[in-house]
């Protein structure tokens, strides 16, 4: 099997990329290049030539979807709400990964739609939140922010800004009238 690897930073020759690759190959959004081996390289070699592994798009689906599984619910919600919020995250997730569709570009709404559908079903045909036994409550798990609390953390964030604003425009106003007036007898009520 052939492994390929996508040049980033700099062109495929001795010393810009791991010794051992067999061919070299042209592709769209790798204006370097694509390096083939027929081995799998090591992350660390990965890592230290900078280049991008070139997978199956079923693969990354399914690493774009494995840190959305444990709230998938609140995520399908979300995508009937707000489908595009759900699209950046999906996004900034596939950015995250360091890997590349080797069969075509990365299309975010075909993506999403993809790991939309994962989540739908359930993993290994269980139920994807099994019932706690009577009586019991289920604790929360560790992992990703639900997307309800990341929504009310950004529109607390907004508040905020938009108090911080009106705050500094009322402060940059220049004080006319009966407040001038009042701040000066009381500016020469405290001199005396």
């Amino acid at each position: 099997m052939l492994h390929k690897y996508g040049a980033v930073y700099r062109p495929i020759a001795f010393a810009q990329v791991p010794p051992g690759y067999v061919a070299v190959e042209k592709h769209p959004n790798f204006r370097h290049g694509v390096a083939v081996y027929e081995r799998e390289l090591t992350p660390s070699e990965v890592e230290s030539f900078e280049l991008v592994p070139l997978v199956p798009t079923s693969t990354i689906i399914e690493k774009l979807a494995e840190p959305f599984r444990e709230y998938a619910d609140e995520y399908l919600q979300m995508n009937e709400k707000y489908p595009s919020d759900l699209e950046v995250m999906i996004g900034q997730a596939f950015e995250k990964l360091n890997l590349y569709p080797g069969d075509g570009k990365f299309d975010r709404a075909g993506f999403t739609k993809a790991v939309v559908a994962k989540l739908k079903r359930p993993v290994g045909g269980k139920s994807r939140h099994p019932k706690p036994p009577h009586g019991r409550r289920r604790t929360p798990r560790k992992g990703p922010m639900k997307p309800q609390s990341v929504k009310r953390r950004w529109r607390e964030y907004d508040a905020n800004v938009r108090e911080a604003g009106k705050m500094a425009a009322a402060a940059s106003k220049p004080v006319t009238g009966e407040t001038a007036k009042l701040l000066l007898e009381l500016g020469a009520a405290l001199k005396s």
